[in-house]
C-alpha cells in the first residue's frame, strides 16, 4: 500500500473517530463527559471542527493536493496535543486517537523523506 492509500485509510478513521466522539460527548455515552479533565462542550465543538478538517484533508490527498498532508499532518498534531489537554496531565493513558495520529505523523515523515531523497 502506498503512503497516499495509507494516508487516505487513516484520515478516514480519523473521520469516524471524531464524528462518534462528537456524539458519545453530545449523548454522554458510557459516561464520557465524566472521563476528561475540562470541560467536555470543548472537546466537543474542537472535536467537531478537527473531524471536518480531516474530512477536507482527506478530499485535497484524494485529489493529490500537496496541502491535503500539511492539513492532516496539522491536525494529527493538533490530535496529540489535544490528547494531553484532554486528560489534564502528561503521562496520559495511551488511545486509539493518540496511536492513529502518530502513525499519521510517521507515515507523512517517511514519505517526505522517500521524496527527497528519491
Amino acid at each position: 500500500m502506498n503512503s497516499r492509500n495509507l494516508l487516505l485509510l487513516l484520515s478516514g478513521e480519523k473521520i469516524i473517530q471524531h464524528i462518534a466522539v462528537t456524539v458519545a460527548f453530545a449523548l454522554n455515552l458510557k459516561g464520557i463527559r465524566s472521563t476528561v479533565a475540562v470541560n467536555y462542550q470543548i472537546l466537543m465543538y474542537l472535536g467537531l471542527i478537527i473531524g471536518v478538517l480531516y474530512l477536507a484533508s482527506f478530499i485535497l490527498i484524494k485529489n493529490n493536493s500537496v496541502n491535503g498532508r500539511t492539513l492532516l499532518a496539522s491536525m494529527a498534531l493538533a490530535d496529540v496535543l489535544g490528547e494531553f489537554y484532554a486528560q489534564g496531565r502528561l503521562d496520559i493513558v495511551i488511545t486509539i486517537l493518540f496511536i492513529v495520529a502518530i502513525t499519521i505523523l510517521v507515515v507523512i515523515a517517511y514519505a517526505n523523506l522517500r521524496c527527497r531523497h528519491g
